[in-house]
């Protein structure tokens, strides 16, 4: 009678072992790049978000308008914000190129994966000016 219970005890832990549905950890729905887009009346600023193998990646870029002309800009200093980060120039930055200014950085993961942010305010300061643009998320 032992040996029965004993059978009967193991079979349904059995059963309620290889019964029981395992939880798989949830999968966020980042994608593999995300674009931020804004202009103002001087400036227009772009940020993306991309996630490659297990790292993520940002890159901003801000970009004088212009009238085709090369402008004489000089240095800029600039800040961008989100939810739950802050990326800023730490000292005067000079323009390449066609009056514009590019930074690519990468990111802590466990920023991204708490959820993309749907803006980010992007302040450019040149000369005695400043302008403020919200970069608004395209995708």
């Amino acid at each position: 009678m032992n040996k029965m219970i004993f059978v009967f005890l193991l079979l349904s832990s059995l059963c309620i072992a290889g019964c029981t549905k395992e939880e798989k950890p949830k999968k966020n729905n980042i994608p593999k790049s995300t674009l931020y887009f804004g202009e103002g009346k001087y400036w227009f600023g772009t940020y993306t978000i991309s996630k490659v193998d297990s790292m993520y990646y940002d890159s901003l870029t801000i970009q004088y308008i212009n009238d085709g002309m090369h402008s004489k800009i000089g240095n800029i200093e600039y800040e961008l914000k989100t939810d739950n980060q802050k990326l800023e120039s730490s000292f005067p930055r000079p323009l390449s190129g066609y009056d514009y200014f590019h930074i690519s950085t990468g990111l802590n993961a466990e920023l991204i994966e708490k959820g993309l942010p749907k803006k980010a305010t992007l302040q450019i300061q040149w000369k005695d000016k400043k302008e403020t643009i919200i970069l608004k998320r395209q995708n």
